[in-house]
C-alpha cells in the first residue's frame, strides 16, 4: 500500500483500501481534484487498481463524467427479460340449462 500512496501521491491509504463504489463517489464529490482523478486514472491503467465486479449504471456515469474510460467488461450486466409463455386457450364454458 505504501508503495502505491508514493506512486499516487493524491491517493490516501485510506482511499485506496475503500470500496469501488466509495473510491468513485470520493473522486466524484471532489471532481475539482483533477490530479487525484488523473492518478487515479494512471493507477487503473498502469493495473495498480484494479476493480473486479460489474458497475452501476451510475458508478459508469460518474466515470465516464470524469474522463475515465470503463471498459466493456465492467459496464453494467443487462437484465434478461424471462421467456414469455404461451398461455393455453381457455375452454368455453358450458351454458347452464
Amino acid at each position: 500500500m505504501s508503495n502505491l500512496t508514493e506512486k499516487y501521491p493524491a491517493l490516501t491509504g485510506s482511499f485506496l483500501r475503500g470500496s469501488t463504489k466509495g473510491q468513485i463517489a470520493s473522486l466524484y464529490k471532489n471532481k475539482e481534484k483533477t490530479d487525484r482523478i488523473e492518478q487515479f486514472k494512471n493507477a487503473l491503467v498502469a493495473g495498480d487498481i484494479t476493480i473486479k465486479e460489474p458497475l452501476s449504471h451510475q458508478q459508469v456515469k460518474k466515470m465516464v463524467e470524469m474522463g475515465i474510460q470503463v471498459p466493456e467488461s465492467l459496464m453494467p450486466k443487462k437484465a434478461e427479460k424471462p421467456a414469455k409463455t404461451e398461455k393455453a386457450p381457455k375452454a368455453p364454458k358450458a351454458d347452464k340449462a
